[in-house]
């Protein structure tokens, strides 16, 4: 509206006021509009029309309280709206009082005040659970969560009930550091502070602003969207100046949020100054200023994360208890996420040695200790493969990093062990669940450069633990093939048993004589035919020497071998055919083909004729 036209309208209403012109005063009324300045002027209406007695006045008084009360509740501005319906007189029995009394119902049941409506069921349920809560803290315990919850949700704006929720959660972070209570106090806060802003003081703000800064920046590790709120209710506010330097001095270095919590932003990210990271935690001085002196920023600032958290803890804002819930300062995300930042850090521009301390750190917060103890083992046992590959996809999940870390330690360990054990058959598997987990998250396609390297090399040492195999592999076929061939030519040229021989008959044992008979026979006929026993021959008796002692060992070699003496019998029982190939293998002369040989002297007979 601009000023002149408001001129205007505040000179009409003076002018209607100062006759009590309600017919004036109402055509004003009407022409006002559901927004902050029509606000103004309804609430200067309902004040001036006190003055005027007539009925008429009184209803146009009661519509302007009620249009105030609607113009507040879409401001977000609950209390004033249930004083303005509360102006409006229930006993007229009017629309107008009708209305105003149905929206009171609703605030009151809204903020718990079941002491203004009637008694029926919903209040004596809610007057039970409260009850109860205040048995359980008066005996120095907290109330079930779950009692709680039901008068929050009867109630979903009662001031007590939210901060009574907050007391059980602050009890849980005190515990654990459980992320999800912390969003829950929170959530709590930011209720109090929507729907009982007017009777918060100052002090009760900044402390709530404070502590769902801390909350933000070192429990849950997100950015502080409170702190510019605390700052700006009282800029010499000292808790909320010294975080401001914190969270100003950390947003400088530390790569963003994604990047280091979230998949898809690790696999992503790129032209992270690694280098400036290590500098400011790891060997600069102290960049604030503090009573107690400190190494470096990363001692500095996890003492005043740790010391924060404890003042929140201990000291919880609207809380009537006076509960001591930690005496020192707890390991909280925040920690967690520096010790991620610095695992990276250095993995990329150091070596594992050096990232070890920062990634044992933050393994040690995320994993149970069998799922820690399954992934230290496993290039060392092989066990538990399973388990193994669901710890790798909940890191990469929540905490990518470590899953790229915890991968490169698994591939570092079996090449190590591969260069130690050269045939190590059995780490197939556990190069086979890294190459897969790498595959699966196109680890080869990431910007990324350390989850580059990481894939590059798995998928090298697999390719050349393959081609090694293969070539083993064709190394023993052709080491079987060579070795069937040899078996093959031995068999072929082995020397056969002859069945136009009497072996036996050449030992002269029977056929049913045993080996030790054998053996008897052999050595006494070796002793009587071996030339050292028998003195001056002539040529001729020591060929005939010589093929008695081939005939002896030929037969003894066949009757002493069990198999041999049986394919020896089964050819002398059946003469025929066999028997001749036999003997033909052993002759290098085949005279089987009609020719006869005549190895006596015969006189020739002359032709006919001569």
């Amino acid at each position: 509206m601009f000023p002149a036209v408001l001129f205007g309208v505040l000179v009409t209403i003076v002018g209607c006021l100062a006759e009590c012109d309600i017919a004036g005063l109402a055509l004003v009324a009407k022409d006002l509009k559901f927004d902050a300045k029509a606000l103004k002027t309804c609430q200067y209406l309902v004040g001036k029309l006190v003055g005027c007695d007539e009925e008429e006045a009184q209803e146009l008084r009661n519509r302007l309280l009620y249009k105030s009360g609607l113009i507040e509740l879409s401001l977000g501005q609950e209390m004033a709206a249930i004083e303005s319906f509360e102006a409006i007189p229930t006993a007229l029995g009017s629309g107008i009082s009708s209305l105003a009394h149905q929206r009171l119902h609703e605030l009151y049941q809204n903020y718990g005040m079941w002491d203004k409506l009637p008694r029926d069921d919903n209040r004596k349920k809610f007057e039970y659970l409260k009850g109860a809560s205040l048995r359980d803290l008066s005996s120095g315990k907290l109330p079930p969560l779950a009692d709680v919850e039901q008068m929050i949700e009867m109630s979903p704006w009662q001031g007590e009930a939210r901060i009574l929720e907050n007391d059980i959660f602050y009890d849980r972070l005190a515990e654990s550091n459980d992320i999800n209570s912390a969003q829950s106090i929170i959530s709590n806060y930011e209720v109090i502070l929507n729907k009982h802003r007017k009777s918060l003081s100052i002090n009760d703000k900044l402390k709530i602003h404070y502590a769902i800064t801390v909350l933000q920046l070192f429990v849950i590790s997100t950015p502080p969207s409170h702190l510019k709120k605390c700052l700006n209710l009282d800029m010499d506010y000292l808790p909320c100046r010294q975080l401001s330097k914190i969270a100003s001095s950390i947003n400088k270095v530390n790569p963003p949020h994604s990047a280091i919590l979230h998949a898809d932003g690790y696999f992503s990210s790129t032209n992270i100054d690694w280098n400036r990271v290590l500098e400011f935690y790891l060997n600069s001085p102290p960049s604030i200023e503090t009573e107690e002196s400190f190494e470096n920023n990363l001692d500095l600032i996890n003492h005043l994360a740790g010391q924060h958290v404890m003042n929140i803890l201990n000291d919880r804002p609207l809380s009537a208890l006076k509960t001591i819930l930690v005496k020192a300062p707890p390991i909280t995300d925040f920690n967690i996420k520096v010790n991620l930042i610095l695992c990276e850090a250095l993995d990329i521009l150091s070596t594992p040695e050096s990232s070890k301390q920062f990634c044992d750190l933050a393994m040690l917060e995320v994993l149970p200790k069998d799922e820690r103890k399954s992934l230290i083992d496993f290039p060392r046992n092989l066990r538990d493969k399973d388990l193994v590959k669901d710890v790798l996809e909940k890191l990469w999940r929540d905490f990518p990093h470590l899953a790229a870390h915890a991968v490169n330690y698994i591939s570092s360990s079996l090449s190590t062990r591969a260069k130690r054990v050269k045939e190590d058959g059995d780490t197939a598997v556990a190069w086979q669940l890294i190459e897969s987990f790498v595959n699966e998250h196109n680890w080869n396609k990431s910007p990324n450069k350390y989850l580059d390297a990481i894939a590059t090399n798995i998928t090298k040492f697999t390719h050349k633990k393959r081609q090694e195999r293969q070539q083993k592999y064709f190394q023993q076929q052709g080491q079987q093939s060579r070795w069937q061939k040899q078996q093959h030519y031995k068999n072929q040229m082995a020397p056969k048993a002859s069945a136009n021989k009497d072996y036996y008959k050449i030992l002269g044992v029977s056929r049913q004589a045993d080996t030790k008979e054998i053996r008897k026979a052999y050595l006494s006929l070796t002793k009587k035919y071996h030339p050292d026993k028998q003195g001056q021959l002539s040529e001729a008796q020591q060929l005939r020497n010589q093929e008695k002692m081939s005939e002896i060992n030929e037969a003894y070699e066949t009757l002493s071998d069990e198999s041999k003496r049986k394919e020896y019998n089964d050819q002398r029982r059946s003469p025929g055919p066999n028997n001749r190939q036999q003997f033909q293998h052993q002759n290098p002369f085949d005279f089987s083909n009609g020719f006869k040989v005549n190895f006596g002297f015969q006189r020739q007979r002359r032709p006919a004729g001569h």
